[in-house]
């Protein structure tokens, strides 16, 4: 089956409506590029709508369409035209929608915050966003931040980061189309690989409506000013290959089709392998991010609930560094031990012609775990699982076996992890592998013990394992009441659990 590349996109219409004359005006309208693909002819309506009461004698309205992007730009442009929206959904009921536009300017081409531009168009008469819509609390309401009476949050949520949408309307922007660039799918020939290095060569695919004879990437150093390699895209198949003469692990991908320009700066996830040059006093990590040895910070008392989804990315390894970041942030807090309660541990570790291979989400974790080892001090990390126990209490053979066989696996990486030479520059922390003897299912992360303990200090809830998050939530456990019950149930979890490795 052909691989389908993406091609649709979302629309978002919020409109007012005044309790008194009945009349429904524009308050934001966003076609906004997403990560699926659709092929038919009409369009997914999301359920739900965000309601504000009392505000200024208005209720505001969201309408959420999905869909070709021909299509979705289609009723885009039929809006701000005639104020008028058409469109048939899954169950083909045509609706239409019927709104007061107000006089636009000419739009304001924008870059995106991933794989597209934006064309950004300001009413020209002033003052026609109501106060309400630059409010920052009511905006943070209306994107799921923050919880106010009256207020539902826009669907899907997770739609908008925190503050784009307010900095958009304070900026006079009523509408914004964004445009696709061109898709790129890019990864390393693992034949042309070097261990801990890189590949020599870069393979990949350019999706565009257009291509043409002299279509080109050009695979630029980090700093821009050297160019490693060049290569044409084939017109017809839209493949490309870039060979170096050097292994590369990192840099920048340009890309030139029908005189479009994209730009895409990436990290090859090539190994667990840190790049230290004790001359410079400097680590370069995974993701290429300088770590400077010596220089320890004040531990951050807390972080911020977060939210990571795989899909805001396009380029997979720009998601695993973003994670690797979060890991940090979450990670700080806990302290110089840290204790992990997950029933999966830290997930299977994946063997290939004999050689160990972390997924993205292992390698940002471990990652992290070594920023945070080098800013702040890190003694310890205890892990407690109970991975394949069966669904109570007593474990068959073969899960067992392939619970040791994990554990083996976990044992050569952590050993061979440690015998770098990094760890010449900075103390390895131990690391510690525990087996309840209960189940359990939630995730928690906490403030640990040199022991492998709940000190009863922080508490943090993880909604997705090591193993390979595709989305996740991080939110600290603020109240009391709460986190004596959590630690209560997982004390007991971690106490009476077995040891199976130690390094």
């Amino acid at each position: 089956m052909a691989k389908l590349y993406p091609n649709s996109k979302l629309l978002m219409l919020l409109t007012s409506v005044d309790m008194t004359t009945g009349e429904e005006r524009l308050l934001f309208l966003h076609s906004k590029v997403i990560s699926d693909f659709e092929d038919g002819d009409n369009v997914t309506t999301l359920q739900g709508h965000a309601q504000c009461f009392l505000i200024n004698k208005s209720k505001v309205y969201q309408t959420c369409l999905i869909g070709r992007e021909d299509i979705i730009d289609k009723i885009f442009d039929q809006c701000l035209c005639a104020g008028e929206i058409h469109y048939s959904n899954r169950d083909r009921n045509v609706r239409t929608l019927n709104i007061s536009i107000p006089q636009l300017k000419d739009p304001v081409k924008r870059d995106g915050y991933h794989n597209e531009s934006s064309l950004c168009y300001e009413a020209i008469e002033g003052g026609y966003i109501p106060e309400f819509m630059q409010n920052s609390d009511t905006l943070d309401a209306l994107t799921g931040y923050k919880e106010i009476n009256g207020i539902t949050p826009l669907v899907p949520p997770g739609v908008y980061d925190k503050g784009w949408l307010l900095s958009l309307i304070r900026s006079g922007y009523v509408a914004v189309k964004e445009e696709r660039r061109p898709f790129v799918d890019f990864h390393g020939d693992r034949s042309t690989a070097v261990y801990g290095e890189g590949c020599h060569d870069l393979v990949g695919f350019v999706q565009s409506p257009v291509r043409r004879q002299g279509d080109k990437c050009t695979l630029l150093n980090n700093e821009h000013d050297t160019e490693l390699a060049y290569g044409e895209i084939d017109p017809a198949t839209g493949l490309f290959r870039l060979s170096s003469s050097d292994p590369v692990k990192c840099g920048c991908l340009k890309i030139e089709v029908a005189g479009m320009e994209n730009e895409i700066n990436f990290s090859l996830l090539v190994g667990a392998d840190f790049n230290i040059n004790v001359a410079n006093n400097k680590i370069i990590d995974l993701f290429c991010n300088e770590l400077w040895l010596g220089e320890k910070r004040n531990r951050p008392a807390r972080f911020e609930d977060v939210t990571w989804f795989e899909t805001s990315y396009n380029d997979i390894n720009v998601a695993a560094s973003n994670l690797s970041d979060i890991f940090v942030n979450v990670l700080a807090p806990l302290g110089r031990d840290i204790l992990i309660v997950d029933p999966y541990f830290m997930g299977d570790i994946k063997e290939s012609d004999g050689a160990l291979e972390l997924s993205y989400t292992q390698k940002a974790f471990v990652n992290a775990l070594v920023t945070v080892a080098v800013k702040y001090g890190l003694d310890s990390v205890t892990i407690v699982g109970n991975s394949r126990s069966g669904n109570h209490t007593k474990r068959s053979d073969e899960e067992a076996t392939a619970t040791d066989a994990m554990i083996s696996r976990y044992k050569r990486f952590w050993q061979g992890f440690f015998g770098q030479s990094l760890f010449k520059s900075i103390n390895p922390w131990k690391v510690t592998f525990k087996r309840s003897s209960s189940d359990f299912h939630n995730r928690y992360w906490f403030y640990g013990t040199p022991q492998g303990t709940i000190s009863g200090e922080r508490g943090i809830i993880v909604s997705n394992s090591l193993s390979g998050m595709i989305e996740a939530d991080f939110c600290n456990i603020e109240v009391r009441t709460h986190f004596d019950m959590v630690t209560s149930r997982y004390a007991e979890i971690v106490n009476n659990s077995n040891t199976l490795l130690e390094i």
